[in-house]
C-alpha cells in the first residue's frame, strides 16, 4: 500500500508491538559493531535502532553453519538438531515426511571457489537455484534462542531408538554431485 512508507515486516512489527517481534536481517559478510549504548549486541548478533526502529541483525554465514553442525551432531547432544519422527502411513514410515524440509536445508553448501574477477578463492554459502526459506528460518529461530538467553537442552538421558532402514549412501554424495544436477 502507498501508505507503507516502510517495509511490510517492520510495519506489521510495529503495529502489534516490538516487544512480540522484531523484524531481522541476516548479512554476509557480518561485522560486529563497537559497543554502544544504542546498540544491543549479543553472538553473533545485534540490534540496531536506525531511524528508532529496532531490527535485529546476524551473522548468516555463523548460523548456517550452526545449522549443519546441528544435523551433523550426534542425536541428544548439547547443539545437536533433530527432526520428530513421522507418524507411519498404513504400518510403514513415511520416508518424504522431511523431503521438503531437507532440500531447503541442503539449498546452500559451504564451500570454497575460484571466482573469477575475484583473484582468488572465496570460501562461503553457495546457493542453488532451490528454495532456502526453511533453512533461514531455522537459523533465525536458533538466534530468537540467543537473544532470549535460553540456553541449549541438556543431554537425552534416555538411548534414542535405532533407525529402522540404514540411510541411502547417496544422501552423501558430494557438493560437487549434487551442483551437477542442479
Amino acid at each position: 500500500e502507498e501508505t507503507w512508507n516502510i517495509q511490510p515486516v517492520q510495519h506489521f512489527c510495529g503495529q502489534v508491538g516490538f516487544n512480540s517481534f522484531l523484524p531481522s536481517k541476516g548479512m554476509s559478510p557480518y561485522t560486529r559493531p563497537q559497543d554502544s549504548q544504542r546498540l544491543l549486541i549479543g553472538d553473533h548478533w545485534h540490534v540496531s535502532f536506525q531511524q528508532s526502529l529496532p531490527t535485529v541483525l546476524m551473522n548468516s554465514d555463523h548460523w548456517k553453519l550452526k545449522v549443519h553442525e546441528g544435523f551433523l551432531s550426534q542425536p541428544g547432544q548439547p547443539g545437536a538438531l533433530t527432526l520428530f519422527n513421522p507418524p507411519r502411513i498404513d504400518g510403514r514410515r513415511n520416508l518424504t515426511a522431511h523431503l521438503s524440509y531437507s532440500k531447503h536445508i541442503l539449498a546452500e553448501t559451504w564451500e570454497s571457489r575460484f571466482v573469477p574477477g575475484f583473484k582468488g578463492m572465496r570460501t562461503g554459502w553457495w546457493k542453488s537455484p532451490k528454495p532456502n526459506h526453511y533453512f533461514d528460518a531455522t537459523y533465525q529461530a536458533i538466534v530468537a534462542r540467543s537473544m532470549r538467553r535460553i540456553s541449549v537442552l541438556a543431554p537425552v538421558a534416555v538411548p534414542l531408538p535405532p533407525i529402522e532402514a540404514s540411510i541411502p549412501e547417496t544422501v552423501y554424495e558430494p557438493a560437487e554431485a549434487r551442483r551437477n544436477r542442479w
